[in-house]
């Protein structure tokens, strides 16, 4: 990559904004350019703290190993093109705390610590500056996590809170919209136990006159993709017929997350999520997919519930009916 456009990289992240172009030109000169291929680690937890990381094209998932586990890994977050990963790793002599691997084809700017403790000795007003950006990338860190987990914790209230299928899709779609920033519209979407096709059970910001475009066939176009899409992902391009754009009354700049929820087999239905003015980030699929197994399991739980509350009535009658015939013999 030039070197222009790499200072032109390196100066919008908050690590080095506020950086003169001459201080910028050190970064460039001694920064390592590193290619890596989908699901190749750029470093394993645990690993010495050597350097930082820019990323430069595509993303990387961050993943900490589950403890007890040797081989499974819980993913923690996305960093995408234009953030920095491992920068702790320039003022602390710590191992790595977590993994990080690539999601697809991924070029980073790598800068070694040697280098960053030479440029701190040698220009002490430019590296207050960068380690004042440190601080302020790792308050924004500690602040996204925060709300991350607020919004996690506030939305298992919800899904304990509900007492049927109906209300459970009620709360969990008011509550997505209300709290996922950008959020206008949703649909809460199963598939039906007496038909194939999708039941409705509650949209919020949709166009009343098209909801039923969301009752979809379960051998259709989009059943198929769920089945091969288990995991969040996200619709950003609408011809001007989508049934999505009549749904959602989109008119320009919209996208759609679609959370598939999990069953044995298959999935057991999906949530639709529109947003417009903003791109569905890979934390915001990280975030929604979380949600989509207790949503899915709150829902296995309910229905058997209800299943059991109409076996009892059902019994009830027959038991009442059976005594009435009786009692006229």
């Amino acid at each position: 990559m030039e070197t222009e456009a790499l200072k032109e990289r390196l100066s919008r992240l908050l690590l080095f904004h506020a950086l003169d172009a001459s201080v910028l030109d050190k970064f460039v000169r001694t920064a390592q350019e590193v290619h890596y291929s989908p699901d190749e680690i750029l470093f394993e937890e645990g690993a010495p703290g050597d350097s930082l990381l820019l990323i430069v094209d595509g993303s990387v998932m961050v993943q900490k190993r589950v403890e007890g586990h040797e081989d499974l890994w819980k993913d923690l977050g996305v960093c995408e093109a234009g953030t920095t990963v491992g920068e702790m790793a320039l003022v602390s002599h710590h191992p790595r705390s977590a993994r990080v691997r690539a999601i697809g084809n991924v070029t980073v700017l790598r800068i070694w610590r040697r280098d960053f403790e030479r440029f701190l000795a040698e220009d002490g007003a430019s590296a207050c500056t960068v380690l004042g950006g440190l601080l302020a990338l790792q308050a924004a860190r500690l602040r996204d996590s925060a709300r991350q987990v607020v919004i996690l914790y506030d939305a298992l209230n919800v899904i304990s809170a509900a007492c049927d299928v109906a209300s459970l899709a009620e709360l969990v779609t008011d509550h997505l919209v209300r709290d996922l920033g950008g959020v206008y519209a949703a649909a809460f979407c199963l598939w039906s136990p007496y038909r194939d096709e999708a039941d409705v059970l509650h949209a919020v910001g949709v166009v009343a006159e098209y909801v039923s475009l969301l009752a979809v066939p379960g051998n259709g176009p989009v059943a198929t993709q769920l089945a091969t899409e288990r995991s969040p992902f996200v619709l950003d391009e609408f011809g001007p017929d989508h049934p999505l754009r009549h749904v959602f009354g989109m008119v320009a700049r919209e996208s759609v997350l679609v959370c598939p929820l999990p069953g044995n087999p298959g999935v057991t239905g999906f949530l639709l999520l529109a947003a417009r003015e903003r791109a569905f980030t890979a934390m915001d699929r990280i975030m929604v997919g979380a949600l989509a197994g207790p949503v899915a399991s709150a829902v296995k739980n309910l229905r058997f519930v209800e299943e059991e509350r109409a076996r009892s009535r059902l019994e009830s009658a027959r038991a009442r009916a059976s005594g009435d015939t009786r009692s006229r013999l």
